[in-house]
């Protein structure tokens, strides 16, 4: 918590999915630059690790893939907000361009967010239905 803002700067969470998998994430202010994130499950790894300032690398995103005996880097190139902006903005003139993510998928979003702050406020475990 920051004294003088009175705000949560840091996290760490643990989550288990009705099929079993667990995850455990970590998000934090206080570590100076840090924009990446790794996704690591049975069959390998993707690592971002300009996910959230690629503008900081002139505009260049990397996503690395590691699989077994395999590691594969993609580039992304190009204004990542911008982008967004602009699929949602064509989505709504045209009617017809299905969004990348769904009103859908932004409640449950909430409903993990929601149930991580009660979590921190209870200091046990919640369950989402």
């Amino acid at each position: 918590m920051d004294p003088d803002y009175e705000v949560d700067t840091d996290v760490v969470g643990y989550m288990t999915f009705a099929s079993g998998v667990t995850a455990s994430f970590d998000a934090s202010f206080n570590l100076d630059l840090r924009t990446e994130y790794e996704v690591h499950g049975s069959h390998g790894s993707i690592i971002v690790p300009r996910a959230y300032r690629p503008d900081a690398n002139g505009g260049e995103g990397l996503v690395i893939v590691k699989k077994p005996g395999v590691k594969r880097t993609e580039t992304v190139k190009g204004d990542q907000y911008c982008a967004e902006v602009e699929h949602f903005s064509q989505a709504i003139l045209d009617g017809t361009r299905e969004l990348y993510h769904d009103l859908e998928n932004t409640i449950h979003n909430m409903r993990v967010l929601d149930a991580c702050y009660e979590s921190i406020e209870t200091g046990g475990q919640v369950r989402i239905p």
